[in-house]
């Protein structure tokens, strides 16, 4: 576990290396910040991280969000895979109800390849906290914006 956690590590350290950051989130409310950076590696391969952080206690849940909650997802307009995301972490509510996902930052690694500059994502999320909203949001961005490498 120790292993998998210092890989994630690497590969979100080593991509942020080679980025150069937005100024303002590409989407935000009152819970959450959500950014969205990407590397072009070849002429049509990229990658791209997204970033969550999470304000005033609210909660996102992971994958597998366990006894409860709805898992984060992304669907691209594109052929985009995951690749590696950050550990989460283990909530549990009156000692029997576990829920795994993220309290502060959440990362998550794409890779895809495209012909185009321009990639939209929708990502979905149940945001927890004294109770669980649904929430959405689309994305549309260029690989060449200023969240890119330069």
């Amino acid at each position: 576990m120790k292993l998998i956690k210092l890989i994630i590590f690497f590969l979100i350290a080593n991509f942020f290396a080679f980025c150069s950051f937005a100024t303002t989130p590409n989407w935000q409310n009152e819970k959450l910040d959500i950014n969205v950076y990407s590397k072009k590696n070849t002429d049509n391969n990229f990658n791209i991280l997204v970033e969550f952080n999470l304000k005033n206690g609210w909660f996102i849940s992971w994958d597998n969000p366990g006894d409860a909650g709805i898992p984060t997802t992304f669907k691209w307009n594109k052929n985009i895979k995951r690749v590696a995301f950050s550990q989460p972490q283990k909530k549990v509510y009156e000692d029997i109800i576990a829920q795994y996902g993220y309290s502060d930052k959440a990362y998550y690694l794409f890779e895809g390849q495209a012909n185009e500059d321009i990639i939209s994502v929708n990502i979905s999320w149940e945001a927890c906290k004294d109770e669980c909203e649904k929430e959405n949001a689309t994305i549309e961005f260029s690989l060449l914006q200023n969240n890119s490498l330069s």
